[in-house]
C-alpha cells in the first residue's frame, strides 16, 4: 500500500490581516449560526489543491515550490467579505483580498506550472483569491451571520507576504487540520 498525504499549497497573510481575521472570527463565533468557523491558526489563502499525493514525492514537490517564487514579497491585505456560491444558499463564507492581486495571480500560475513540471496534478479549479472563514452546516441563521460579516468591515492595508507553504490536510469529524510540510519564498 502506498502512503499518501492530502496536500495543498497556500499562503499565510501578514500579522495585521491575520489579526483582523482572528478578531472577526472571535466576534462571529460567539453566535449560534450553523457555521463551522475555521480555527484562527488554520487561516490561509489556497493557491493550489493537490489532493492525495504519494508521501515519497513530497521532497520533489518541495523542490519545485522552492523555484516557483519570484523572489519579491507580495503585498496583500483584506478587502471585504463574500460567500460561495455568489447566488443562492451560501456554503462557504470568505474574506476577499486586496493589494497586488496581479502578482498573486502570477504566483499562483507559477506554482501550478512548477507542480505540473514535477508531475503533480492539481484540481485545476479556477483561482479566486480569498480566505475561507467558515462553512455553512445549517442554513438557518445564515442571513444574520452574513449581515454580521458585512458589518465587520474586513479591510486592511496591504502588507508583505513572503512565504509559500506546502500543507498537509488531515480530515476529521471536527474539520480539517493543517500541518506545514515546508516553507518557500514567494
Amino acid at each position: 500500500m502506498v502512503d499518501t498525504l492530502r496536500c495543498f499549497v497556500g499562503l499565510r497573510l501578514g500579522p495585521v490581516a491575520q489579526g483582523a481575521l482572528v478578531r472577526g472570527l472571535e466576534r462571529l463565533g460567539r453566535r449560534e449560526s450553523g457555521v463551522r468557523w475555521v480555527r484562527p491558526d488554520q487561516l490561509h489563502v489556497t493557491l493550489s489543491f493537490l489532493g492525495q499525493v504519494d508521501a515519497a514525492s513530497v521532497a520533489e514537490i518541495a523542490a519545485a515550490l522552492a523555484h516557483a517564487g519570484a523572489g519579491a514579497p507580495l503585498r496583500l491585505g483584506l478587502d471585504g467579505v463574500g460567500h460561495f456560491p455568489p447566488r443562492g444558499a451560501p456554503r462557504v463564507l470568505w474574506a476577499g483580498l486586496g493589494g497586488n492581486l496581479d502578482a498573486l495571480s502570477a504566483l499562483q500560475a507559477r506554482v501550478e506550472e512548477a507542480l505540473l513540471g514535477a508531475g503533480v496534478e492539481t484540481d485545476g479549479k479556477p483561482f479566486h483569491a480569498h480566505v475561507t472563514l467558515g462553512r455553512v452546516k445549517r442554513p438557518s441563521g445564515v442571513r444574520e451571520v452574513l449581515t454580521a460579516l458585512d458589518e465587520l468591515g474586513l479591510h486592511t492595508d496591504p502588507e508583505a507576504v513572503v512565504e509559500l507553504v506546502l500543507f498537509e490536510s488531515r480530515l476529521s469529524p471536527a474539520g480539517a487540520e493543517y500541518r506545514e510540510l515546508g516553507r518557500f519564498p514567494t
